[in-house]
């Protein structure tokens, strides 16, 4: 299913809009993940927002690929977001990469041959849409 992170390039981010936000919907994701996730049999994703701050800056644009374990079904996706990607929101932000991530680990499952359930995380995309008044 997901997991959501988040690395802050910046002090003056504690108390933004977008870490708010970002706390919003890891705590909706937390309420809705089956509990089949955290024994390693459901493929999951961890989308980690990597944010613009006073001390750099990502170091990439878009999404990538972050390192995944191999013991379990898992892989990280990072999402850089720059000030320029804020200015629809910072719920949009989060809603684009977490839509993003979702597809991301959809292909990389299929390429091994494993099935994402990619549907279950959509609607958790969805009801944190919701949640975030998006």
């Amino acid at each position: 299913m997901i997991t959501i992170g988040a690395i802050y390039r910046g002090p003056e981010l504690r108390e933004s809009r977008l870490v708010q936000a970002v706390r919003t919907a890891s705590e909706v994701i937390d309420g809705l993940r089956d509990q089949s996730y955290d024994d390693g049999t459901i493929p999951w994703v961890n989308p980690v927002f990597i944010v613009q701050g006073s001390l750099g800056e990502p170091g990439f644009r878009g999404l990538i690929y972050g390192k995944h374990s191999k013991r379990k079904k898992g892989v990280v996706v990072q999402i850089a977001v720059f000030e320029d990607d804020l200015r629809a929101g910072p719920d949009h932000a989060i809603i684009f990469g977490l839509q993003g991530a979702n597809a991301m680990a959809f292909e990389f499952f299929r390429q091994k041959g494993e099935c994402f359930p990619l549907a279950d995380a959509e609607q958790m995309v969805a009801t944190v849409r919701q949640r975030l008044g998006h």
